[in-house]
């Protein structure tokens, strides 16, 4: 780590949570996180079908939070990346908590009950939190398109693949 001029040992996330970082993040009970950049970009590049897709995730979403009594949503942007997330633009700003984006989301991804995704490798280690992904609503306009976004996303999220579950 050049920050810290330390040299990583094998010591779990926790270890280093607790040496490195002060500023303690409060996670409330039956928490919900949102990781979102993936979506806005294939809307870029023109590889959905939008036709009633953000109204299709409205009601998803709304019957999601109704569900599983969610009352605190909490969203991690990447640090370096520049593309907006949808998910954000079509749910109400007022109810998001918004993390510190230089903050790693690994070493507080676990005290998270549950997590709505688009693509992250972030997800790869996590072993707690209960992973949702949209990809029931993902309607590519080429089956080309649909298979280069699942195989990232095999690759990305890895053995946590098959602990995926739609919205």
């Amino acid at each position: 780590n050049r920050k810290y001029q330390f040299k990583c040992k094998n010591n779990s996330w926790q270890f280093y949570k607790k040496k490195y970082f002060i500023e303690k993040i409060n996670i409330k009970k039956n928490s919900l996180i949102i990781i979102d950049e993936t979506i806005s970009l294939l809307i870029e590049k023109d590889w959905l079908d939008m036709k009633d897709f953000s109204e299709n995730f409205r009601i998803k979403f709304s019957k999601f939070l109704k569900r599983h009594r969610i009352k605190n949503i909490y969203y991690k942007s990447h640090p370096t990346s520049e593309i907006k997330s949808f998910i954000l633009k079509q749910i109400d700003l007022k109810k998001i908590n918004f993390l510190n984006q230089n903050f790693p989301i690994e070493f507080i991804l676990d005290d998270f009950n549950y997590c709505i995704f688009s693509i992250s490798s972030s997800l790869a280690f996590t072993r707690k939190v209960k992973l949702y992904h949209l990809s029931d609503l993902l309607k590519f306009k080429k089956e080309v398109y649909k298979k280069k976004y699942e195989n990232l996303l095999k690759k990305n999220i890895g053995k946590n693949y098959l602990r995926i579950t739609n919205i």
